[in-house]
């Protein structure tokens, strides 16, 4: 991390306690806090969707969930615990409609709401799929119809004859 004269220093007149202090002083300032902390309000998984729209809504989750638990780590001790990432997954998600059910009846732990959410967007993007299958069938009609055509020209042969027809071998 460190080179040089730096390194010697740090490692002849700090501590790794007085590293962390003075590390966490110069990093971690009021104005880092509230930045983060804005950061952490506005994470939105319909705002992602929107962002990228040619990926799944399973990867979408994915990158909020990458994201919320990077800016906790930068957030007060107040916002470190499972329960303040359970509610905040829980206002991210709220609006996308996929999500709602999830949200709903929002489970006790940050990882089993998550679990939650990922069967809902499965079970949505199924059901969207056999949607669109049934969308792309004509009005009226069902799976099981066909339609037939009559190739038999019996009628058509009779009345007019070929020219190299010969009707001694087939007789009307």
């Amino acid at each position: 991390m460190l080179k040089g004269s730096a390194r010697e220093y740090y490692h002849l007149n700090l501590t790794v306690d007085e590293m962390t202090t003075r590390l966490e002083a110069h990093f971690e300032t009021a104005e880092c806090q509230e930045q983060m902390l804005s950061k952490w309000k506005n994470l939105s998984l319909q705002r992602l969707i929107e962002e990228i729209p040619t990926i799944s809504y399973a990867e979408c989750l994915e990158i909020l969930d990458r994201d919320l638990r990077r800016t906790q780590l930068s957030l007060p001790s107040r916002y470190q615990g499972d329960e303040s990432l359970r509610d905040t997954i829980v206002d991210a998600v709220r609006d996308v409609r996929e999500c709602s059910s999830a949200c709903d009846n929002a489970s006790a732990t940050f990882e089993a709401l998550c679990a939650d959410i990922r069967a809902s967007t499965a079970t949505e993007d199924r059901l969207s799929k056999t949607k669109l299958t049934h969308q792309n069938r004509p009005q009226g009609r069902t799976m099981s119809d066909q339609i037939y055509t009559d190739r038999y020209y019996k009628e058509l042969r009779s009345k007019s004859s070929p020219r190299n027809f010969d009707t001694r071998k087939y007789p009307k």
